[in-house]
């Protein structure tokens, strides 16, 4: 056992990173990245059931508009503001203010959503099946709402429910951006899966070697699960090992290792992190030692640079535009 471990410190003195391309959009693909989306679109791509007057026009919801209103603020259900991204996204969240100096705000609202204009709108609904989600307490604080799961969706709409004053929304749409690779739209069965068969998501094992090196992550929580679908994986540590980047010096790196057992047919990976990491940006070395039918096809973990889901308030925009950013 010592040999193995001292073995296992000098190739874990290396560092290593691979890059892979993720094809395709799946909402259980683990994103680390996000962008706004609503801010960079084009003002044909924003429309609304109607407006109050001329100085409330869809484009106006966008976060540096005035914001937007209908003209049946006594009747806010049958109002909405709705934006076209275009192409389907991934969708984490959502941001909304008020009207800018100005007391009026949306308190609380609903979202629709659909991937195209052939499909019936689908409400988003949390954990709990509530529908309703809480809006602005003031005018000027963003205020996000960080998706249950996220949705995938071209067409996006958002209800007004109540107001102060008079039903008045700027807001913003959190899309994916980065993917912890690798990502694979199908869910992988490591039992039923025919050994060999490699999807063209799945990363396959060079010189009987999987390694991948995962920089700038971040996450609110003290412990971290991985779980890991592929073929051919073996659920022990030599075979399959996490560690968390401690201390580097040049090429030197030191980890701190992680547990790896199976847990329903997927490898899972317990990482603890110390207190001074939570929050910050740290980086994961995976390597998985196999054989020529071995191949890595999802990596999941609650990862989002979101924080917790539900309701937070956005103090500093350009802090947390930089913290949600693409690592």
């Amino acid at each position: 056992m010592g040999r193995t471990n001292a073995t296992m410190k000098r190739i874990l003195l290396f560092y290593l990173s691979l890059t892979h391309e993720i094809i395709g959009i799946d909402a259980s693909c683990q994103c680390i990245g996000y962008e706004p989306l609503i801010i960079n679109v084009r003002s044909s791509q924003l429309s609304a059931s109607s407006v109050r007057n001329d100085n409330y026009f869809p484009e106006q919801s966008k976060r540096t508009g005035n914001g937007w209103c209908s003209d049946t603020p006594d009747n806010p259900l049958q109002s909405y503001i709705e934006v076209d991204l275009m192409e389907i996204k991934n969708i984490g969240g959502i941001i909304t203010w008020g009207k800018p100096r100005q007391d009026q705000f949306v308190t609380s609202f609903s979202i629709k959503y659909r991937a195209d204009e052939v499909n019936t709108w689908t409400d988003y609904a949390d954990a709990d099946g509530n529908t309703t989600l809480p809006g602005n307490y003031n005018q000027d604080i963003p205020v996000l709402n960080n998706f249950q799961e996220n949705i995938l969706a071209q067409y996006v709409r958002l209800v007004p429910s109540n107001f102060t004053k008079s039903p008045t929304v700027r807001w913003e749409l959190l899309g994916c951006a980065e993917y912890i690779h690798p990502c694979s739209p199908q869910d992988i069965d490591p039992e039923s899966s025919v050994q060999g068969i490699t999807s063209e998501n799945c990363i396959r094992a060079r010189n009987n070697l999987i390694r991948l090196h995962y920089t700038g992550l971040t996450t609110h929580l003290n412990v971290i699960k991985f779980a890991l679908s592929g073929h051919s994986l073996i659920c022990k540590n030599y075979f399959t090992t996490f560690g968390i980047e401690m201390k580097s010096v040049a090429c030197k790196v030191e980890y701190k290792m992680c547990e790896v057992t199976e847990v329903d047919g997927k490898c899972q990976a317990l990482c603890n992190l110390e207190q001074s990491q939570v929050g910050q940006p740290f980086n994961i070395l995976l390597m998985i030692i196999g054989d020529d039918s071995t191949d890595l096809c999802m990596v999941e973990a609650d990862l989002s640079p979101l924080g917790p889901r539900g309701r937070s308030v956005i103090h500093d925009w350009d802090a947390f535009i930089q913290k949600i950013g693409s690592v």
